[in-house]
């Protein structure tokens, strides 16, 4: 092949349109053997974690990884100072965020957050679940109307009938679809942008079977969902537990 011909080439993981003469160069360089090196690591260890997952016998690096915990922690457990468990591990199996009108004059309906419709439409997506498969949730309650609304946007109930559910105790931390086990925010305090990791901080206690008396019965799907702007802007997070 003629040297001088240009082709699209990756150096450094970047796409580059150069010739075989630059890339061979490139090839020898310090920076290229280590992205290559890096890359080269990255694709053996997902293929080793593939062949692990099918045998169902995954190793504690390799758990780690799978629960996207960080290199610090992954580190430790590699040198033998720290352990876990399968039982211990809990992922985020899925994300939605969704903005909308967020001035009140301007919505067509106050009883309604299209924001949380979006988003946890999207999450549901992107975890592969169906509400059906969601044990229990954390949600936006900064007053009680705010958590009626949300379970009826969520789509456990169908609209204006989330405050006769809540009475009957569906909503219950023992009833079909568990809110709010931790008492929610006003009962732990809100705030504002800590709101929705101490959400997420229950969910994983709940998973971990380290709630106490929140405990909700062996809980394995979760989500929080978590609102801004008025209701303008919502996020839901879907957690599940990774055995």
């Amino acid at each position: 092949m003629n040297n001088g011909m240009k082709k699209i080439r990756k150096i450094n993981g970047i796409r580059v349109y150069t010739s075989d003469e630059v890339f061979g160069k490139a090839r020898k360089t310090k920076e290229y053997k280590e992205a290559y090196a890096k890359e080269s690591a990255r694709i053996a260890l997902a293929r080793q974690i593939r062949e692990q997952r099918e045998k169902k016998k995954l190793t504690q690096t390799a758990m780690a990884r799978k629960a996207d915990m960080p290199q610090s922690v992954i580190a430790r457990i590699e040198s033998g100072e720290h352990s876990i468990s399968v039982d211990t591990l809990v992922r985020v199996a899925g994300s939605g965020r969704a903005g909308t009108v967020a001035a009140l004059p301007d919505r067509p309906d106050l009883t309604t957050l299209p924001s949380t419709r979006l988003a946890v439409r999207q999450a549901l997506k992107h975890a592969g679940y169906e509400l059906s498969d969601i044990d229990f949730f954390e949600v936006h309650d900064c007053f009680t109307i705010a958590e009626i609304v949300a379970t009826e946007d969520l789509g456990l109930f169908k609209p204006g009938e989330g405050a006769k559910a809540a009475e009957e105790g569906a909503t219950a931390r023992d009833g079909k679809h568990p809110v709010n086990a931790s008492g929610g925010l006003k009962a732990k305090g809100h705030p504002v942008g800590a709101t929705g990791i101490g959400q997420v901080v229950e969910v994983v206690d709940q998973m971990r079977g380290k709630a106490g008396g929140r405990q909700v019965p062996k809980p394995q799907v979760g989500l929080t969902h978590n609102i801004g702007a008025t209701g303008g802007s919502a996020a839901v997070h879907i957690l599940e537990r990774c055995n």
